[in-house]
């Protein structure tokens, strides 16, 4: 397998898979660690196939720049942080395309018809209906949102595509092939702005219990059943309650009293807070695709996107990271803001009288 290799290329590519091992086992997730594993595995197997020896330079170089960036991760960079997490999650790469493959196809829609007719290959792309849900949706798109018929031949294709135009009438018919072509352009651009869904949930489930993740009678992805999105939540948590404070802990006469106060613990989280703060910019590209099914109708059903709570800009991650207020505080709000409210207006009415005498002052001399 490796002996058309030089010997000092094999002791290289063996180091570099050993430096790759040393760095992998120090990142903070077990999918994180199992997906670089992979990858390195499979970039050495690469490195020693004999196939590989003409490209061998330029793969070291690549496995070595991964490698920095690998060190820079654990560092504390979040820039190569975060773009791990995006190659791992299929937010960039070659994962990205395997995950919106299955969001792409439409096996129950038929065929468009041919826009050349001599063609097969000239059939116009299918646009389902998962797909149309990510692309009108915002929080699936790393652009805007397109418009829901932004896609149809009267919005992409100019007057003379119709033979009944007085353009095609004047210039002559378009051509069939620009046709083609300019719909595929637009489908391929706006396919890579999508960022696929790591699973299907279905809105309402048996007996009315909440969404879980589904497999049947939607388009079922990759990682529909590994659990990624809940695994990603529980390492960022929920929000820890608030401490009490020195006015409430003299409040509380005993400490039972206090116990009944406090919040219940919130479930275990990663301990660092830069981990948690990179999980949650992720979260807040991976979009979560909801199934609706209509009753009495198989395939009747539709399609939205949404985040997780606990992405990046979303709500706060519990409901709990606010205190409610109590009579006394409110008091002494509303008393700071009409405080406010009229020292401005005496400041407006200060600088109002200082023009209107240096105006009369201007006109005495």
């Amino acid at each position: 397998m490796a002996g058309s290799l030089a010997k000092e290329h094999i002791q290289t590519i063996f180091s570099l898979y050993r430096a790759h091992l040393r760095q992998i086992r120090k990142l903070p997730h077990t999918y994180l660690q199992h997906f670089y594993r992979i990858q390195v595995r499979n970039d050495v197997r690469t490195m020693l196939a004999p196939s590989g020896a003409p490209h061998l330079q330029s793969r070291i170089k690549r496995t070595t720049r991964g490698l920095r960036k690998l060190k820079a991760a654990n560092a504390g960079n979040h820039e190569a942080f975060e773009s791990m997490l995006d190659l791992a999650y299929g937010r960039k790469g070659k994962l990205k395309w395997e995950l919106l493959k299955p969001v792409l196809t439409d096996p129950g829609a038929p065929l468009p018809p041919r826009i050349i007719p001599q063609v097969e290959n000239s059939r116009p792309p299918v646009y389902s209906k998962p797909f149309v849900a990510l692309l009108t949706n915002a929080q699936s798109m790393a652009t805007r949102p397109l418009r829901k018929d932004a896609w149809t031949p009267a919005k992409l294709l100019p007057a003379r595509a119709d033979e009944c135009s007085e353009e095609a009438h004047i210039f002559g018919p378009f051509s069939k092939r620009r046709e083609y072509n300019m719909q595929r352009k637009f489908f391929n651009t706006e396919k890579a702005k999508v960022r696929p869904p790591l699973e299907t949930t279905i809105a309402l489930a048996p007996q009315d219990g909440p969404a879980n993740p589904v497999s049947g009678g939607t388009c079922p992805l990759p990682f529909q059943k590994l659990g990624l999105l809940s695994d990603i939540e529980g390492l960022v948590g929920t929000a820890s309650p608030p401490p009490l404070t020195r006015k409430e802990r003299k409040a509380a006469n005993a400490t039972t009293e206090i116990d009944a106060n406090v919040d219940p613990p919130s479930p275990p989280r990663h301990p660092s807070r830069w981990v948690r703060r990179r999980y949650r910019a992720l979260l807040a590209k991976v979009p979560i695709l909801t199934y609706t099914p209509k009753p009495g109708q198989a395939d009747g059903g539709s399609y939205s996107v949404r985040l997780s709570d606990r992405a990046a800009g979303q709500a706060a991650a519990s409901n709990v990271a606010l205190r409610e207020i109590d009579e006394v505080n409110l008091a002494w709000l509303q008393l700071g803001m009409e405080e406010n409210t009229s020292n401005k207006n005496n400041t407006k009415k200060s600088k109002g009288k200082t023009s209107k005498n240096a105006g009369e002052g201007v006109q005495d001399e």
